[in-house]
C-alpha cells in the first residue's frame, strides 16, 4: 500500500535579473512618492477645507451676533445743511450790522494808502 503524504510546495522565485531588479525598484520609488504627494494633496485639500469652515463660522458669528454699522451719509448731510440755514437766518433776524459812513470809510482807506510806501 502506498501511503499519501501531503507535502507543500515551496514556490521559489525565479533568478532575477539586473535589468528586471532596476525596473523593479524604479516602480517601488514611484510608488512610493506618488504616496507623499497623494497625502501632500491630502493635507492641502483638508486645510483648505478648515480654513473655509472657520471663514463661513466667522461669517454667521459677524452676522447673526454684532449690529451693523450703517452711516446714512444723504440725510445726515441734508440735516447738518439744514442746521446752519437755521442757524444762520437766526443769526440775521437778532443782529443787525452797523451801517458805517462810506466817508469815514474812503477816509480810513486813503489814510493806509497814504502810509504805505513802494520800496
Amino acid at each position: 500500500m502506498r501511503k499519501w503524504v501531503l507535502r507543500r510546495k515551496v514556490r521559489k522565485w525565479p533568478s532575477i535579473s539586473r535589468k528586471t531588479n532596476i525596473i523593479r525598484m524604479f516602480f517601488l520609488y514611484i510608488r512610493m512618492f506618488s504616496n507623499v504627494w497623494v497625502s501632500i494633496g491630502i493635507n492641502i485639500c483638508i486645510s483648505l477645507l478648515i480654513i473655509y469652515g472657520l471663514h463661513i463660522f466667522w461669517n454667521y458669528i459677524k452676522d447673526n451676533y454684532s449690529k451693523p454699522k450703517t452711516k446714512n451719509l444723504v440725510n445726515t448731510q441734508t440735516e447738518k445743511y439744514k442746521k446752519i440755514i437755521e442757524e444762520l437766518q437766526q443769526s440775521r433776524t437778532t443782529e443787525t450790522l452797523p451801517i458805517l459812513n462810506q466817508e469815514e470809510m474812503y477816509n480810513e482807506l486813503n489814510d493806509f494808502m497814504n502810509g504805505t510806501t513802494i520800496n
